[in-house]
């Protein structure tokens, strides 16, 4: 008021007035020194890990992820990012709202995968299915449990900027932080005048600040390129080493046996890997989970012996 009175007078200029505005916009941002009040409560609170139910072990116990942070999940193409995405979605909407952005698959294939995971039918039988009253039963169990308002699914090609906005909005509406997942961060539009790779950073940077905000615990689904395939690593990330800078942590998911059987047929069940390459506030380990590919369902290993005798399913990762 008393800048704009100044300017009215005459005493001072128009640049003069931006400059004391400017100053005192500053002087706002120092009135609040950024610390909260109950700091020690904070630091020692034990529900900054995500609340997992069926997963518990493997991303709570083992991997503590946390709330707030950016995840990024990958791995080589058809080899179950998406199901393992969805599986952790269907877990977490008990806890958290989940929206889903389904930037790669169609709505059938997005609601069949949804519909096997939470009824144990086999995903090919649900086309021209004649249910009987038992499969019927769980299926609308399965629908009833979807459309509590708690999961949200997104379909069809969206930028970061578009899936900031719905999640500003999703965090108004709830009044508490959401959980994201992109599937898959290759498929976020952008400015086309960029390469691929500044287009992938500049959409990490935003999701980043959606968790660091407090808005949002965000993963994010990531393709890996085929060099060196035998031995995944953070350098396979494919189109951007951004997508190593900006999240918190970097899960990669790789078989841990052969994928087919000895006649060459695609295995119905696979022992997977998922080996945590970087985890900001935890530990570098590998995880043991079983992907029954006919479900769609990963299934955690924690705590089996499994076939050799030993139990790997929470070692270190070296």
């Amino acid at each position: 008021m008393e800048a704009a009175e100044m300017l009215s007078d005459g005493k001072i200029g128009i640049e003069q007035f931006k400059k004391r505005i400017d100053s005192y916009s500053d002087l706002d941002l120092l009135s609040d020194n950024g610390l909260p009040d109950d700091m020690i409560g904070l630091i020692t609170s034990s529900s900054s890990v995500l609340k997992f139910d069926k997963y518990r072990h493997t991303f709570g116990d083992t991997l503590g992820i946390s709330e707030n942070t950016l995840t990024t999940i990958a791995a080589y193409t058809s080899r179950g990012k998406s199901a393992l995405a969805l599986n952790l979605a269907n877990d977490l909407r008990k806890s958290y709202p989940v929206v889903y952005f389904n930037l790669e698959m169609n709505k059938r294939g997005f609601v069949s995968r949804l519909m096997s995971m939470n009824t144990g039918i086999p995903i090919k039988k649900f086309c021209g299915m004649n249910p009987d009253p038992g499969q019927t039963e769980l299926m609308e169990k399965a629908e009833r449990s979807l459309n509590d308002g708690n999961f949200i699914a997104v379909h069809g090609s969206r930028s970061a900027g578009s899936v900031q906005e719905v999640v500003k909005q999703l965090y108004g509406r709830f009044g508490r932080p959401v959980v994201v997942f992109v599937d898959h961060i290759h498929y976020l539009t952008g400015d086309m005048k960029l390469l691929e790779r500044d287009r992938i950073s500049e959409a990490m940077k935003v999701l980043n600040a959606l968790a660091k905000d407090g808005k949002a615990t965000v993963f994010v689904l990531a393709q890996l390129n085929r060099e060196g395939e035998s031995k995944a690593g953070l350098r396979n990330l494919q189109g951007s080493s951004a997508i190593e800078q900006d999240s918190d942590n970097v899960l990669i998911l790789e078989p841990a046996e052969d994928e087919t059987d000895g006649f060459g047929t695609a295995k119905k069940d696979l022992h997977m890997y998922l080996k945590a390459m970087k985890v900001r506030d935890g530990t570098q380990a590998r995880c043991s989970l079983l992907f029954r590919k006919d479900r769609q369902q990963f299934v955690e290993e924690y705590g089996s012996q499994g076939r050799t005798g030993k139990s790997p399913e929470r070692q270190l990762w070296a």
